[in-house]
């Protein structure tokens, strides 16, 4: 009888040199991960809580839905895959000082294929996390503000206080992911005077 690969749990954390409402705006930008996760071709929101993943890591390509399973405005997301090999995970934003905020990742995933598998066991998957926080600290750094923001709170029951900012002329839900990553000729997506949003 194969035993199956045992369970990851990887985490990787780091600090970022914005503040703490930025980087959590530009994490719920789903669909821009495919700018600083390794691996990740494409991300569609398909509703408020269900994202779908195109995945190519070495050769091998994936498809496969995800459910937005927590979401706390300014304090953390979590997502959990609804089909395929089982995978979940959280982003936690903490406040460290007006301009920087700490991001902690945290991954747990099961190996499958054999590469998987060697690589799981010589910590591959752990650098891989560290690298894609990197890329993400570069992204929202080098821009000075978010792509978007979503600003509900989501539990298992749903979405709730919805207030989001549609971003710009075209009226895209949540940003928009084709917006240029430098920081160029875009305009600031945040709707002038939206208050914030504090957590209860």
């Amino acid at each position: 009888m194969t035993e199956e690969p045992a369970v990851r749990d990887v985490r990787a954390t780091t600090p970022v040199n914005v503040p703490l409402r930025m980087a959590y705006n530009q994490w719920t930008q789903f669909e821009v991960f495919p700018r600083f996760m390794s691996g990740v071709v494409a991300v569609t929101q398909l509703d408020d809580t269900r994202l779908h993943f195109q995945t190519s890591v070495k050769g091998v390509k994936r498809d496969f839905d995800a459910a937005i399973t927590r979401q706390r405005p300014d304090k953390s997301t979590a997502w959990a895959s609804l089909d395929g090999p089982s995978n979940e995970g959280s982003a936690v934003f903490e406040r460290a000082s007006e301009t920087e905020t700490i991001v902690t990742v945290q991954l747990t995933w099961q190996p499958v294929t054999g590469l998987e598998i060697i690589g799981a066991v010589f910590g591959l998957d752990a650098s891989q996390i560290r690298g894609d926080l990197e890329r993400f600290k570069q992204l929202v750094e080098g821009r000075g503000q978010e792509t978007g923001l979503w600003r509900s709170s989501v539990t298992r029951g749903g979405v709730h206080d919805d207030v989001v900012a549609v971003a710009g002329a075209k009226g895209i839900k949540r940003g928009n992911p084709e917006a240029p990553a430098d920081g160029g000729e875009e305009a600031d997506p945040r709707t002038p005077g939206e208050p914030a949003v504090e957590e209860g």
